[in-house]
């Protein structure tokens, strides 16, 4: 038993390094792109990413999970055969969908270019990403049976592949065609994701090549149509809960040009502004969310648990601890994100004009990340319909409040508030559902002085940015201005007592 925690630990510990890097080495290759193509061209790729995400959605079904969970399960019952004949079912199921969904979304482009994308110049990016739709579903099949296993380091190791071939093949593709023209640029950016798959795909099929061996058994196995029907039957919830998701950045990619348009800017502005929206701001924004998501992620079996043993009061405080360490973190982010985010856009990605969207979602950034690790712990608690209910809530108030606030003469601005709606809305529907069901409790004395090292930390960097006005934008003044500022904000957190001993040993428990 102790091996098999220790398996599962080294499992997830490898996980989150490959992620840690992934989401490195992913924020630099935007880095890249943008100072190569510009915002105007990061728009246009992010209006065709979300459908194409969508399309995977519908593509994989939710299938890579629930193959993992009935593999582990025959595999734990010594059920060998099946398991194998589990995993060549979903992979035909697979290669049925992806087939014929990429040969309509082939044939139907001209149609839907027209109809959904606010600038026609997304043809040829669109066109070359189709053939990712099936090798992902591949890769996702093999994902998944690796998981059933608990084998970690195949799916870690070809993500991180798959990250640096498209670092490579993307970049380079985005030179070589930008004497062309930006829409052609772009195509660069598929062809990195078409190519980073193959590579994926590839390291993972050698992995399955060398440890099939272990499904050599003979007893009888249920018959297809029955593996499929099981398959869907425990695929479709999790769907569901993906697709509001996908749809929700679908709707998006096509809502927010449009009504940019709507406010009076030109196709060109447009698309600038959507890229600098999505593919700088939102960019900036997420890096807090290394933590977060890690905290999310380390959340579902640390609350499992206590659930399964019927501990509330372990609830109560694994949920408190990981709330407080969200807030702790986040809070220094969104200070930063508020004070210098026209500094961090031009010094990062030579886009000051970015700071405009990035200044606004810096007001609801910390209810973003508290919605992550709240929906994390309510996760675990298994409560799986709140989540959706939830998300379905945030969802249309995103679109809504995106339809209604970006034709408006706040423009990109007004669609910043309307992500903060959402994000406040779904964090407050989350943290009113714990603190009824878990009895969350607040302590006002921390409260106060959290405010108070808000407050230091704030004037620090408000008169920093007056000290290093002169000394430029370069990036050794940027790193000296955050140094600074959250150097300050973490003296006095430990001054406060807001940071002690004991959450420091409450986390390693966790």
């Amino acid at each position: 038993m102790k091996k098999q925690y220790t398996s599962l630990a080294l499992g997830a510990i490898m996980l989150t390094i490959s992620g840690f890097i992934n989401k490195m080495l992913g924020f630099v290759y935007r880095v890249w792109t943008v100072r190569l193509i510009g915002s105007e061209g990061i728009g246009l790729f992010q209006m065709v990413l979300p459908p194409f995400t969508f399309l995977l959605i519908l593509t994989t079904a939710g299938i890579p999970l629930t193959l993992s969970k009935l593999i582990s399960a025959r595999v734990a019952l010594n059920q060998y055969a099946q398991a194998k004949k589990i995993f060549t079912v979903a992979l035909r199921v697979l290669l049925i969908t992806s087939t014929a969904i990429s040969v309509i979304s082939w044939l139907g482009a001209p149609y839907f270019i027209k109809l959904f994308f606010p600038d026609g110049r997304v043809y040829w990016a669109y066109m070359s990403l189709i053939p990712a739709l099936i090798i992902v579903a591949f890769s996702s099949a093999y994902r998944g049976y690796f998981l059933g296993l608990k084998m970690m380091f195949p799916s870690a190791f070809s993500t991180v592949v798959e990250q640096v071939i498209r670092f490579i093949f993307g970049l380079g593709t985005i030179m070589f065609l930008m004497p062309y023209g930006l829409e052609y640029a772009i195509v660069g950016l598929s062809v990195g994701i078409v190519m980073g798959e193959m590579a994926g795909l590839f390291i993972l099929i050698i992995f399955y090549k060398k440890n099939q061996q272990i499904f050599a058994s003979t007893e009888n196995e249920s018959t297809t149509w029955e593996i499929i029907k099981s398959i869907y039957s425990m695929s479709l919830p999790l769907t569901l809960n993906r697709a509001v998701i996908g749809f929700l950045f679908t709707a998006q990619a096509i809502i927010i040009p449009n009504r940019l348009q709507a406010a009076g800017f030109s196709v060109r502005e447009a698309t600038d502004l959507f890229g600098q929206f999505t593919g700088i701001a939102m960019t900036l924004l997420g890096l807090p969310t290394i933590i977060t998501v890690s905290l999310a992620i380390t959340m579902v079996p640390a609350i499992s648990e206590a659930i399964a043993v019927n501990n509330l009061e372990l609830v109560k405080k694994r949920a408190m601890t990981a709330i407080n360490i969200t807030v702790l973190a986040g809070i220094p982010w969104v200070i930063i994100f508020y004070t210098i985010p026209g500094r961090l856009c031009e010094t990062i990605f030579n886009t000051p004009d970015a700071g405009i969207p990035l200044k606004y979602l810096a007001l609801g950034a910390l209810f973003i990340y508290l919605q992550q690790t709240s929906t994390g712990i309510i996760q675990g608690m298994g409560k799986m319909y709140i989540m959706l209910l939830h998300s379905i809530a945030g969802a249309l108030i995103n679109i809504v409040g995106v339809y209604l606030l970006t034709g408006t003469a706040l423009g990109i601005k007004g669609t910043a508030i309307a992500f903060n709606l959402s994000a406040l809305v779904v964090t407050g529907l989350n943290l009113l559902y714990l603190f009824n069901f878990i009895k969350l409790n607040i302590n006002f004395k921390k409260l106060v002085l959290l405010k108070m090292a808000i407050l230091v930390m704030f004037f620090t960097m408000v008169s920093a940015s007056h000290l290093f006005a002169a000394w430029g934008t370069s990036l050794g003044v940027t790193m000296l201005h955050l140094l600074v500022g959250i150097g300050i904000y973490t003296v006095c957190l430990f001054f406060f007592g807001l940071i002690t001993l004991s959450d420091l040993r409450q986390l390693k428990k966790i």
